[in-house]
């Protein structure tokens, strides 16, 4: 009788999750290694494009934010235009009437929200698995803020969820199907596209 620590673990094998993680590691560390000079000297080395690897944990005035770096910088920018707009960022305005302290109010929170984003911290997302998914995939979880590695004519999505079991589990994934199938309902996805390696 064969013992059950000699059996394959479902699915995971099936979709050789531990390949990819290491794939994808020795292309970092070739990342890392690649200087410039070594760039000049080895044409063929491509620069690995990522997409949503950082976030910044903000301590913003009415609560706590993680957000992802596209929407740190969007929400930076906003402030930064609100504080234009409501008189290039002066601190505490004078308050004469009702409306100039509603004014200062706001001024006062714009400002404050401003700062706590000045102090955000960044990090770089943790990253479990990696996995091949096709261009065309890479580029909707890109849109949904997932971390996407693209380099060698080849795009890796990286689960940062740490309870995930397969990326075919995981609620991005279904709505991105969904947003396929309203947008083309009688193209659907044909299983030779739809594969996560």
């Amino acid at each position: 009788m064969e013992s059950s620590t000699n059996q394959s673990p479902p699915v995971a094998n099936d979709f050789a999750w531990p390949e990819q993680t290491e794939v994808v590691a020795a292309l970092l560390a070739i990342n890392e290694w690649a200087t410039e000079e070594r760039r000049q000297e080895m044409p063929e080395l491509d620069e690995i494009r990522e997409f949503n690897i950082w976030a910044y944990d903000v301590d913003m005035p009415d609560g706590h934010l993680v957000l992802i770096e596209e929407a740190y910088h969007s929400l930076v920018e906003h402030y930064e235009q609100q504080l234009k707009a409501l008189g290039t960022g002066k601190r505490h305005m004078p308050t004469h009437n009702a409306e100039q302290v509603a004014t200062g109010d706001l001024v006062n929170k714009v400002t404050a929200a401003a700062e706590a984003l000045d102090y955000a911290q960044a990090f770089k997302r943790t990253v479990f698995s990696w996995w091949t998914v096709p261009y065309w995939l890479a580029q909707k979880l890109i849109k949904k803020q997932e971390v996407v590695l693209i380099a060698y004519g080849s795009c890796w999505w990286g689960i940062t969820d740490p309870a995930a079991l397969h990326p075919a589990t995981m609620p991005v994934l279904r709505t991105i199907y969904q947003e396929v199938q309203i947008a083309e309902p009688t193209n659907s996805v044909s299983n030779d596209h739809a594969y996560i390696t």
